[in-house]
């Protein structure tokens, strides 16, 4: 039925290009904030994500803002079609309410959530903070090595944006050359 067309348009972006998130860590814990304080951590339907973003009405925009935080993890789904539910997840919680500037445990869920989205970790891994690096190096790899190897490559626009959504997601992070973290999937 529709729910399972709206659900593909919400995991994919930029023409067939694999996912990424459309938009960098600090915007997406912004979003997770304005859901949390309108749900606290309770799962809620398509609409209340819609209300909580200030979108009019659900589109495809409330649905690619809602794949971008679970690609991030800070946001879980259950359910599909019209009974998907969204519930902020624990990193998200740590993240929005611990508000101790020094608290460890909140830098330790942050750098996490930075480099868990797939094409994240696979950068991170690849090449680390790419401070100094060339970004045509990192398309290039985005582009066509991926497709050598059988990865589905990004088109270059898509690739472009994964770029810049990388290094300002890690410059928000504070995530360094000297930075290490251990992605840790549930």
């Amino acid at each position: 039925g529709k729910g399972a067309k709206r659900n593909e348009t919400s995991r994919r972006s930029g023409f067939g290009s694999p996912p990424y998130p459309m938009f960098d860590l600090g915007k997406a814990i912004e979003r997770a904030t304005e859901l949390h304080a309108k749900a606290n951590a309770h799962a809620v339907g398509v609409q209340v994500l819609a209300e909580a973003w200030g979108m009019k009405s659900v589109d495809g925009k409330v649905w690619r803002t809602a794949a971008s935080l679970i690609q991030y993890a800070l946001l879980q789904d259950s359910g599909t079609g019209k009974t998907r539910k969204f519930q902020i997840t624990d990193a998200a919680k740590r993240i929005i309410l611990d508000t101790d500037p020094n608290s460890v445990k909140r830098k330790e869920a942050v750098n996490r959530a930075a480099i868990i989205p797939m094409i994240h970790a696979e950068l991170w891994g690849k090449y680390g903070s790419a401070e100094g690096l060339s970004d045509t190096v990192i398309k290039t790899h985005l582009t066509i090595d991926r497709e050598e190897v059988g990865e589905a490559p990004y088109s270059p626009s898509a690739a472009e944006e994964v770029i810049a959504t990388y290094r300002s997601t890690l410059a928000f992070a504070g995530l360094n050359g000297s930075a290490k973290v251990s992605p840790q999937q549930e």
